[in-house]
């Protein structure tokens, strides 16, 4: 599946980058990003489904949570919550759809309802070929 971040207007465009983008350069708020010398940001690789719906879950969290920054200096900003909201809901969608098909991310997700928990039962990260 191609898990993708779209913009909810025009002028919230101008301001920000997209969360891929801002993910990816650490910045969502286009008139602050400072790159570091010849640094060129680089798209991680992925390499399944899981991998995929995490990587949207962290750039869908990062630009909610980095707008939830900006909003404390500009409360009065339409753009940017209506934006926050936005990739909001879909960091939340994105967290259901991975517990449900994956298993929990942690301690407090709804899904640890019954032990043993999912991930004493499937292989570490460094135990999987």
């Amino acid at each position: 599946m191609n898990y993708q971040n779209n913009v909810v207007d025009s002028s919230s465009q101008e301001m920000f980058y997209d969360a891929n983008e801002g993910f990816i350069k650490g910045n969502i708020e286009k008139s602050i990003y400072d790159p570091y010398k010849n640094y060129v940001p680089v798209e991680p690789k992925i390499n399944n489904e899981r991998e995929a719906l995490l990587l949207f879950i962290q750039k869908s969290g990062f630009a909610a949570h980095d707008l939830g920054l900006y909003l404390d200096t500009h409360p009065n900003a339409k753009a940017a919550l209506d934006l926050r909201n936005f990739y909001l809901k879909q960091y939340n969608n994105a967290m259901n759809r991975y517990q449900k098909q994956f298993g929990a991310l942690g301690m407090n997700d709804e899904n640890l309802n019954e032990t043993p928990f999912q991930w004493v039962q499937s292989p570490w990260p460094w135990e999987e070929k």
